[in-house]
């Protein structure tokens, strides 16, 4: 946070940056920005901000609250267009929701601001998963910031009736981070930080300009995995949302004309499914479609939360739900090799993740699987383990990320573990990820060769993928790029089984033919895609994302071999 404009710091405060902070006027006007990346699809709702300005609004004080997106990936002068903003408007009060893929956008901000002449600096507040997980690396480039960790509501509301007094004493805003001195201070979190605000969020533009999230719960009930971050708290505490605040938030989308949108929940099911049959009641009558992700063990029924729920109720819910406008349901299945669902942490096992695959299935719905089949001390074994697996089920039919690397990331178990600490490289704050290498130096190659001829196309997937997932398409396009997914999926299959053949009998060469082969019926399926929108743009961002992408996909480095 930096002082300035007509909340300049009073000349009997602290210097530098001290907890206690002393004003000589209130703030006039809070601006609330969305950073996005290239993890984030271009058409996503700005959930965080728009949660966040709605609770200021509950609030009954006075302080002018404004919303924006900053996504440098569509428009290059993003940065240069906010802080021209801010400077025009006067906004005292900036508050940055970074998500994962954003830092060095943030810094860019954060450098930009500083250049502000003091009296027109703002104060600058910061929260999403990179200022919560790591805090030190943004007060290092702003010592005078505050950042909000978690779910951020109780924190920004007593900084805010602090700040309206005139004086923040940093100490005792809980659930923060700042800086005193040299050191950072991380304050304990409220009673509840996870409590929501009563007020749905505020919604921008009409109908389906965005694709649009809503939460009906905090949390995990699991929370153990070994590769999951968590907001600060209990770890395995879940709760749902308040039923008011789901209700009226339903309402709105509707009367926005809004026909589909994502729960936006980890674990939409939890350990309640009495309020999931409430809320499927909740949903029919508006005749939305949706998604939600869940748990493996919370569809098939092993946890012995769910002890007492009997399969009929379950399948009744399954129903409910479909009935209600469900459609696509994701699921974190992460590899189908129990030992290493137990290196993992998942408390699950591939059978599990089958039969629950099984059942959503048997019910219509949709299905997309989590994958990361590579970490550290994957064996070949294992690998040949889930290729065989996903074969024989079918389920390669739903892979999300087919050669998907684990990231340790910083606040995790596998992070602090003594074991990994042997094979952790250089941290990377943009994702806030360890590089690692490989323990098998046979994995490390079968990852070098696929990856290889993956990520040429994978920028180009994930945003077919992002089409299907949201249906930001016409009936054409989105047949198109259902058709490209499969076989990108069904040929990153037969590439997997081929290395692992190769390598495994230390065979240097490949059958490069099969694999020219397979890379062709890839770009060919691209092509048939990127012909279908630029027939028809529809003028939305997310397909403009599309088509820059699937240009790049057509350059002939495509064609370069493993």
């Amino acid at each position: 946070m930096t002082a300035g404009g007509s909340g300049s710091m009073d000349e009997n405060s602290a210097g530098g940056n001290s907890a206690v902070r002393r004003y000589a006027e209130r703030p006039r006007r809070l601006l609330l920005a969305q950073l996005y990346g290239l993890l984030q699809p271009a058409n996503a709702e700005p959930l965080s901000v728009a949660t966040l300005a709605a609770h200021v609004d509950s609030l009954d004080v006075e302080l002018p609250t404004f919303t924006t997106i900053v996504n440098p990936a569509i428009d290059p002068d993003a940065v240069d267009r906010l802080l021209a903003t801010i400077r025009r408007d006067g906004h005292d009060l900036v508050g940055l929701s970074v998500p994962q893929g954003t830092f060095e956008t943030a810094k860019r901000i954060l450098l930009g601001l500083r250049t502000f002449p003091s009296a027109r600096r703002p104060e600058i507040l910061l929260g999403h998963a990179l200022p919560t997980h790591i805090p030190h690396r943004f007060l290092a480039i702003e010592p005078r910031a505050i950042v909000m960790r978690g779910w951020a509501e109780t924190a920004l509301e007593h900084y805010i009736r602090a700040r309206l007094a005139n004086t923040v004493d940093c100490r005792e805003l809980p659930g923060v981070a700042f800086s005193e001195g040299n050191r950072v201070i991380v304050t304990p979190l409220a009673e509840r930080a996870d409590a929501p605000s009563l007020r749905p969020p505020r919604r921008l533009g009409t109908g389906d300009e965005y694709f649009r999230r809503i939460e009906s719960s905090r949390g995990c009930q699991f929370g153990r995995c070994t590769f999951c971050t968590r907001p600060p708290g209990i770890r395995d505490r879940w709760s749902r949302l308040p039923p008011d605040r789901i209700a009226g938030d339903l309402e709105r989308l509707h009367r926005l004309g809004v026909r589909r949108f994502t729960f936006t929940d980890e674990d939409f099911l939890g350990s309640d499914t009495r309020s999931a049959e409430w809320i499927a009641d909740q949903v029919q009558p508006y005749d939305f479609t949706y998604t939600v992700s869940v748990r493996a063990d919370n569809v098939a029924l092993n946890r012995a939360v769910l002890a007492s729920t009997s399969a009929h109720s379950r399948e009744n819910l399954l129903r409910r739900l479909y009935r209600s406008g469900l459609r696509q349901v994701f699921v974190g299945v992460e590899s189908l090799s129990n030992s290493q669902l137990r290196r993992y942490g998942k408390g699950s096992t591939a059978q599990l993740a089958v039969d629950a695959i099984g059942t959503l299935r048997r019910h219509g719905f949709g299905v997309e699987i989590g994958l990361v089949l590579f970490d550290p001390f994957t064996t070949l074994d294992e690998l040949a383990e889930s290729s065989a697996a996903l074969a024989r089920t079918g389920l390669w039919r739903f892979m999300g990320s087919p050669f998907g690397r684990m990231r340790i990331q910083a606040d995790t178990a596998m992070a602090r573990s003594k074991k990994y600490r042997p094979v952790l490289g250089a941290f990377d704050a943009d994702v806030m990820s360890f590089a690692w290498r490989f323990a098998d130096g046979t994995v490390a190659e079968v990852h070098r060769r696929c990856e290889s001829w993956w990520s040429p196309l994978d920028d180009a997937y994930r945003l077919v993928r992002n089409v299907i997932r949201t249906q930001d398409a016409t009936a054409e396009q989105i047949c198109a790029a259902q058709s490209a997914v499969l076989l990108l999926r069904r040929n990153a299959l037969r590439m997997l089984d081929a290395t692992i053949e190769a390598v495994g009998r230390a065979d240097p060469s490949m059958a490069q033919d099969e694999i020219s082969h397979l890379t062709t019926e890839c770009t060919n399926a691209f092509e048939r895609v990127a012909t279908s929108f630029e027939r028809d743009c529809h003028g939305s961002p997310a397909a403009a994302e599309l088509i820059s992408h699937l240009d790049a996909v057509r350059a002939p480095t495509l064609t370069r071999r493993p």
